[in-house]
């Protein structure tokens, strides 16, 4: 082997090693703490940090954080034992995500805090196709500043029903499918309700089922879908609150409850599941795309295109749907009350 050969070999055995240790930080008293992080992780598959430290002889208290915009926000917390020096968290791993996580160990009497950073991965079963920019959120021009966009807040979970008494068989678990892959692709938490009569309305209305939202099958040129709408295929009517914001101070549009309607009609032409094209839970992914805050695109490969193609996404939102779900999902983190009041006022997305 050539000197040269010999040095690339070694430099190649020193970073591997590296690799594959875990990370540590040293406190000023030259206490140290181990955090052994997961590589990518596939979605749905549980993961732990485990984290050492040297054994104290009283409590302390030691938390995991990920990075959600500008701040640290806690997701779990846990007591090292004295003498134990030794736990671990689970990572939320239940949708795809790439963010920065981290450990801290509380101060004790002398000791001082101990914290280690990575970034961890959840990744998706496939490959999503297509460029990442191929995606836009609704916005509000309307306000002042005009940018204002809508999301949900991603720290209360979403309820939703079924009104699919003009359905074909098989809606109920479609729609259950699509919230599953939305859920996957956003990190928001949906919880389904059941069965209901509640019909959808492009206003806001009290739903009986205590659904935020409702999933609807009418007659074509009938209630969501008269008008300029008759003939679609599907609609969804997000309505908002004007006046929340994030946790960097910005405005935002508030989601509360949103309506979605299906065709009768249209639903005779779809195939039940997912997999034979053209299928029911490809539009129902499109139309709850609409009712968490996403536009129209123009690239035939994802799944937020504003027809259904002879070449489709198939009921998999692709990499631009994926990052238009990062914009309005759970790791822009929670929203809080601004400072003007409430403004309830619908958007009217197909």
């Amino acid at each position: 082997m050539t000197p040269l050969r010999t040095l690339t070999a070694l430099l190649l055995a020193v970073l591997l090693g590296a690799l594959l240790q875990p990370s540590a930080a040293t406190g000023s008293d030259g206490r140290p703490i181990e955090v052994a992080w997961p590589g990518p992780v596939p979605v749905g598959t549980p993961a732990r940090v485990s984290v050492t430290l040297a054994a104290d002889s009283f409590d302390r208290q030691a938390e995991l954080l990920r990075k959600e915009q500008d701040s640290w926000v806690a997701l779990r917390a846990r007591t090292v034992a004295a003498g134990n020096g030794r736990i671990t968290f689970t990572l939320p791993t239940s949708y795809q995500h790439r963010a920065r996580y981290r450990v801290r160990v509380a101060p004790g009497a002398v000791q001082p805090e101990l914290a280690q950073t990575d970034r961890v991965e959840v990744v998706l079963p496939y490959e999503p196709r297509g460029n990442p920019k191929a995606h836009r959120r609704i916005y509000q021009g309307s306000f002042d500043p005009p940018d204002v966009y809508m999301r949900w807040d991603p720290c209360r979970p979403v309820a939703y029903a079924v009104n699919d008494r003009l359905a074909t068989r098989g809606a109920v678990r479609d729609v259950k499918r699509a919230f599953r892959r939305l859920h996957v692709a956003s990190g928001i938490r949906f919880r389904y309700l059941g069965r209901t009569r509640d019909r959808v309305a492009a206003k806001p209305v009290t739903f009986s089922s205590g659904a935020d939202i409702v999933v609807g099958w009418v007659k074509d040129g009938t209630s969501m879908l008269s008008g300029s709408y008759t003939g679609s295929w599907g609609r969804a009517v997000p309505h908002y609150d004007a006046d929340w914001q994030d946790s960097r101070g910005r405005r935002v549009a508030r989601i509360y409850q949103a309506s979605i309607a299906i065709s009768d009609e249209e639903d005779l032409y779809l195939h039940p599941g997912a997999r034979r094209f053209p299928n029911r839970t490809h539009l129902l992914m499109h139309e709850l795309g609409h009712a968490v805050g996403l536009g129209h695109v123009n690239a035939e490969n994802q799944v937020m295109l504003s027809s259904i193609p002879d070449s489709t996404a198939n009921a998999r939102y692709q990499a631009g749907d994926l990052a238009g779900m990062h914009t309005v999902g759970a790791l822009q983190g929670c929203l809080t009350p601004g400072p003007d009041g409430l403004d309830p006022r619908p958007a009217n997305p197909r």
